[in-house]
């Protein structure tokens, strides 16, 4: 498969899974376009949401890592912590932060997950994805018809996502490495309603901020960007 086509079709199997993901695929806030390391530490920096490691994935991966659910977090042990598998649809703002307090003061064993379930849409013609995606307009959006549900378990462990993971300059990492504690990812992009996902990576360094502060330094933040990078071209 092109490679320049694997985005749109991720974004759309992220259809109906959380509202990050439909924000993205149909804003226009900012075109998407292939970046540099350079390009994203200077965004970063422009939106207050720098000081923290940033990584990007493997395209070959990227739709398997996004089939967990929107909030990622791992243990001192690289296992995942189920913080809102049966949650649905948007959240209250702070959701993740009193249920970190809550496992920060009493322990991560009851959220701890081998595996998770995970649904996810396809389109029967994945053509027709591709020129939504070309041309993002809420009334083109195709019907539940022509959608395919799909039902995935995978196991959760980090040992799994870290060979996955790049920096920037398309290097890989330990992510394991990064951390004593836990370990929780945030997403973010360049393109889509990027102010959008700023605002939500700013509330969750504010949230492990304040958690940090109380606990000391127990969290430890990493921002995946989910723009293609130029590396990727190469690949």
């Amino acid at each position: 498969m092109n490679r320049n086509h694997i985005y749109p079709i991720v974004l759309g199997m992220l259809i109906l899974t959380g509202c990050d993901a439909v924000h993205i695929l149909f804003s226009r806030d900012c075109e998407a376009k292939v970046e540099t390391a350079e390009s994203v530490n200077r965004f970063v920096k422009k939106k207050r949401i720098d000081g923290y490691p940033i990584v990007c994935l493997d395209p070959i991966y990227v739709s398997s890592f996004y089939l967990l659910p929107d909030y990622p977090f791992f243990n001192s042990e690289g296992e995942y912590l189920a913080l809102r598998d049966d949650t649905q649809g948007c959240i209250a703002d702070n959701y993740y932060y009193l249920i970190l307090k809550y496992l920060l003061e009493h322990g991560d064993t009851s959220y701890i997950a081998d595996s998770v379930t995970r649904s996810y849409y396809t389109l029967h013609d994945p053509d027709e994805l591709v020129r939504l995606s070309e041309n993002p307009k809420s009334s083109d959006r195709p019907d539940r018809s022509k959608w395919i549900l799909h039902m995935e378990t995978l196991e959760a462990h980090l040992n799994n996502y870290i060979p996955y993971f790049r920096t920037l300059e398309g290097e890989k990492i330990d992510l394991s490495r990064l951390y004593t504690d836990y370990l929780l990812i945030s997403t973010f992009s360049m393109s889509g309603r990027s102010s959008l996902t700023c605002v939500l990576v700013r509330e969750t360094i504010r949230d492990v901020k304040k958690l940090n502060k109380e606990f000391g330094n127990r969290i430890q933040i990493v921002l995946i960007n989910t723009d293609e990078m130029d590396w990727m071209k190469n690949e």
